[in-house]
């Protein structure tokens, strides 16, 4: 009779140290922490999905902002893996302070630029229309750190109204303001990629800048120093450039390089 005492109290007690073996033996899903450009967050949420599902031992962290700002935390520390950016103009500056393994990047896809406004809006009919038109606000991206802002800035450079556009222009913090500040009115004109245009039913797409008014638009993928001991960075770095990948950014708007 004791032991059968016994036995029933120590049950409980076995019960919870295989549990607690249990806990302990479950292995950590290894994380790939990825900085990517704002006007690539979407696409990426969609690649996300699509690895972990087919890798459920990985667990992507995505964090975006304006490929300029990511820039400067990756100098200032930041614990990240991958980096993609919306130019080349912040990989270069990376590689050429050293973060890149192999001291190199890949380059996933191209973009384009366009003007956009509100959906039901008649005052901009093309680029020129900026400058013919006193009363407009112009939304664009800080040139300095949002790469939409560069590239817009060389597009109006190119029509020769740049020096037209200061007192009516608002810069925004990255793409994905300027587009906020047109689809609600606040501007009645911007620039941004054509890839967020797409997404947002409450702006239209009034003209798409010609190539050569402005530097290539390319996205350009790198692994960091910081990820130099994991190789599920290396492994999903070849997924970015698979076709699989490929197929997903299209359905955005992205194009492949050609």
């Amino acid at each position: 009779m004791k032991n059968k005492k016994l036995i029933a109290r120590c049950i409980p007690l076995f019960a919870s140290i295989l549990l607690l073996m249990g806990c302990t033996v479950k292995a950590e899903k290894a994380q790939i922490k990825i900085a990517v450009a704002a006007s690539m967050f979407e696409a990426m949420e969609d690649i996300k999905s699509v690895y972990q599902e087919e890798n459920p031992d990985i667990d992507i962290l995505l964090q975006s902002g304006s490929s300029g700002s990511l820039r400067r935390q990756i100098e200032q520390g930041a614990d990240i893996d991958i980096f993609i950016s919306a130019s080349r103009i912040h990989m270069d500056q990376l590689m050429e302070e050293g973060y890149l393994i192999d001291n190199q990047y890949e380059t996933l896809v191209t973009n384009e630029l366009v003007l956009i406004t509100p959906y039901d809006s008649e005052c901009i009919d093309s680029i020129r229309d900026l400058a013919n038109n006193s009363a407009i606000i112009f939304a664009m991206g800080e040139p300095d750190s949002v790469p939409a802002g560069t590239y817009a800035q060389e597009v109006l450079s190119y029509y020769g109204i740049d020096q037209q556009m200061p007192n009516k222009t608002v810069l925004a913090k990255d793409v994905k303001e300027v587009l906020t500040w047109v689809a609600l009115g606040e501007a009645d004109a911007g620039m941004v990629y054509k890839t967020n245009a797409l997404i947002e039913k409450k702006v239209k797409i009034v003209e798409t800048a010609d190539a050569d008014t402005h530097q290539p638009i390319v996205y350009p993928m790198a692994r960091l120093k910081t990820a130099e001991a994991k190789k599920e960075t290396l492994e999903f770095e070849a997924f970015m450039l698979s076709q699989e990948a490929q197929q997903i950014f299209a359905t955005y708007g992205f194009s492949e390089i050609r």
